[in-house]
């Protein structure tokens, strides 16, 4: 099935440069507002840079008290299911009153009260383990959603796009393995719950690939979908495309994927997809 699913059909490179990095990258960008929705109050901030996660933790003390934690905290491992962990020690800041001018640089102090443990999960979800003394924290977080994007896609907005994935588990040798691919046409639909994507490959290849799923949710400033479909060429063998990280730009797309099914027994494809709009 990778050609049906990875038609190649000319060369775009100069496009495919030009996207913005994270659309070309296959790992995942925590950058967010991380928080627990039963738990209303207290959040995470976290703002990524290569391998780095810049981690503030907005909570409460134990005198009720607002308290900043804060830690620089670094990739360690990822395991087979996708999940990456990273880790760092904790500190607890204070400084100048924010009413007092000038800023006294010699009043802030970083006091280091623990460790804490960053799991972002292949699901969209992750998990932070952290201690401030002898206190032991566990959370399981998702992303804020404070602003649903404006999507104007209310037709099959038309894109260039390329892909890049690897094929695992494949019955087939062939079809195991990287595979680095461009397209002249993709849709892209997105409105409210449902996503549509439609993937033109050449007659043989293909043809017209359709996949859309009516479960579209918003998680920060990405979302995710399950999508299933066909395409033309092999209607008796529909696929399975679960996309995260969507993101939707004035002028791309960029989207990871896991695509399941098809013709070629056994075969799991993971990937990333990014578009440029025509």
């Amino acid at each position: 099935m990778r050609k049906a699913r990875n038609a190649c059909i000319f060369a775009l490179v100069s496009t495919f440069l030009s996207l913005p990095a994270a659309a070309v990258s296959t790992s995942t960008d925590y950058s967010a507002i991380w928080w627990n929705a039963a738990e209303s109050g207290w959040g995470m901030n976290v703002i990524q840079q290569e391998q780095i996660l810049f981690i503030t933790l907005f909570v409460y003390g134990p005198n009720n008290a607002p308290t900043w934690l804060v830690s620089s905290a670094n990739f360690v491992s990822a395991n087979g299911a996708g999940d990456r962990t990273y880790t760092g020690d904790l500190f607890a800041t204070t400084g100048t009153p924010y009413a007092v001018t000038p800023f006294n640089t010699g009043a802030v102090t970083a006091q280091a009260v623990g460790t804490i443990t960053f799991v972002g999960r292949a699901d969209g979800t992750a998990t932070v383990q952290y201690n401030s003394g002898a206190t032991v924290v566990n959370k399981t977080l998702t992303r804020q959603t404070f602003a649903q994007p404006n999507f104007t896609l209310n037709t099959a907005t038309p894109y260039v796009a390329a892909a890049s994935d690897t094929g695992t588990g494949c019955a087939s040798a062939n079809d195991n393995g990287r595979s680095n691919t461009t397209y002249s046409n993709v849709g892209l639909y997105v409105n409210g719950t449902t996503m549509r994507l439609e993937i033109t490959a050449p007659p043989g290849d293909g043809g017209l690939c359709v996949f859309q799923g009516s479960n579209y949710v918003q998680e920060g400033r990405y979302g995710k979908a399950t999508l299933t479909g066909t395409c033309a060429d092999f209607p008796s063998s529909p696929l399975t495309w679960r996309v995260r990280e969507v993101e939707v730009g004035a002028q791309y797309f960029t989207l990871l994927y896991t695509i399941t099914g098809g013709p070629s027994t056994g075969c799991t494809f993971n990937g990333v997809m990014t578009g440029a709009k025509k």
